[in-house]
């Protein structure tokens, strides 16, 4: 809107925003009847400037402003497909107090008006058994985002999970069943939180951000427990994170028992997580069959999935679950668009070896190394002479890097493969 401004009707320091807090959506409640809005192609250029001068200056909401960063953080957000809600059915098994008809308990009146005996069966009320009911909650539809390897899925989780959060809803996020990928994400979270805070800052939102993370090993602690009860009930909203693995999954299926729609799953390397199988050994018609069915982990997740708002998952190779995701639709798959700075396997320059190699079944020395592979020794001869490659991120100098297994080399021969 500025730019239909001429540079002598605008100042920036006279600019001011209106109060409407949809401004950013140009909505025709932040303009005077008299003027038309922006979303029409005739505007008041003179009577625009006037009015809107006549409002304090108010910074952006900062939900309205966390949004705007994400989706400025990760591209791939403006492409997600909108998904309308669905009604879906959902089992919940438990002890529920219920009518039960006790029939030994049987009372015998005489109706004094036809002179006949009639028998009445007492009903109790206040017993509870253990049953199953039918839920309907609202869900959306499956969605899974394929990309590269190390192209960014971490950061679409990252991001999509924030926007959860501000929906009101829980992100449960699901790793690989290593420690290793907690700690990344935790660490990455800390990275997206800091750069979150400066443009919060530098859009004078005065509100705090943090994002407080809950483990799934952790679960059996009350306090934690209670957090997470809190989160689940459009509290203060924190986000899980648990690893693949059977007995952190029926924590998080025993803590999300009683809030179905309330939380969005998460789940990264959903091909390497999910979908497990283990054969066990049943008796069919009297004979021993062996069968096939879902592993702990995999009978786990299929319980979140059903009682889940949405699940997305995540993966760099999405054949396994195309195939097994029944109600998955082809609309609901998104392949996520990778960093401008990435070098994938297309990006790999192969070059052929001049000489015949052969392999060696134990460590030896580095000479016969070199016979059994005669290109080694002009590689590293080429390699030593190569020039330092300039990064221009950090727009310094940085060495060339190789990457040769030693483990074939004796240890008396390592020292003069380095001086080499």
């Amino acid at each position: 809107m500025a730019s239909n401004i001429s540079n002598k009707e605008y100042s920036p320091k006279k600019y001011s925003i209106p109060e409407c807090d949809c401004f950013l959506q140009s909505c025709t409640d932040c303009f005077p009847k008299s003027i038309k809005s922006p979303h029409q192609n005739v505007t008041t250029k003179r009577k625009f400037t006037s009015d809107i001068n006549k409002k304090e200056y108010k910074p952006p909401l900062f939900t309205d402003a966390v949004r705007e960063y994400l989706f400025a953080a990760c591209q791939d957000l403006k492409t997600f497909p909108n998904i309308n809600d669905c009604l879906a059915n959902t089992e919940k098994c438990g002890i529920f107090p219920t009518t039960i008809p006790i029939y030994n308990k049987q009372q015998t009146t005489t109706n004094y008006h036809t002179n006949k005996q009639q028998t009445t069966t007492n009903y109790h009320t206040n017993e509870k058994r253990e049953r199953c009911e039918i839920d309907t909650i609202i869900k959306k539809g499956m969605v899974v985002a394929s990309a590269g390897t190390q192209s960014c899925k971490t950061n679409f989780i990252q991001c999509f999970s924030i926007i959860s959060m501000i929906d009101g809803k829980t992100p449960i996020i699901v790793l690989r069943n290593l420690t290793g990928d907690a700690l990344q994400f935790e660490s990455r979270c800390d990275a997206l939180v800091k750069n979150l805070e400066n443009y919060l800052s530098a859009k004078n939102v005065k509100e705090d951000f943090k994002i407080t993370i809950l483990r799934g090993n952790k679960l059996d602690d009350q306090i934690c427990s209670e957090k997470l009860d809190q989160s689940l009930k459009g509290g203060c909203p924190r986000i899980v994170v648990c690893l693949g693995n059977e007995a952190q999954l029926k924590k998080i299926v025993k803590a999300t028992k009683n809030y179905e729609g309330k939380f969005d799953l998460f789940i990264d390397e959903i091909d390497n997580v999910d979908y497990g199988t283990k054969t066990v050994t049943k008796i069919v018609d009297g004979k021993e069959v062996k069968v096939g069915e879902l592993c702990g982990t995999a009978f786990a997740l299929k319980i979140l999935k059903e009682k889940a708002h949405q699940v997305i998952g995540v993966t760099a190779t999405p054949l396994d679950c195309i195939f097994s995701e029944k109600d998955l639709k082809s609309v609901n798959q998104l392949r996520l668009s990778p960093p401008e700075d990435y070098r994938g396997l297309l990006d790999i320059e192969v070059k052929l070896l001049d000489h015949e190699t052969s392999s060696l079944s134990k460590a030896s020395s580095f000479e016969i190394i070199c016979e059994a592979d005669p290109n080694l020794k002009n590689f590293l001869t080429e390699f030593a002479k190569s020039k330092a490659g300039f990064a221009w991120n950090i727009k310094e100098y940085i060495p060339n890097i190789c990457l040769i297994k030693k483990w074939k080399i004796d240890k008396k021969s390592f020292d003069t493969f380095l001086r080499y």
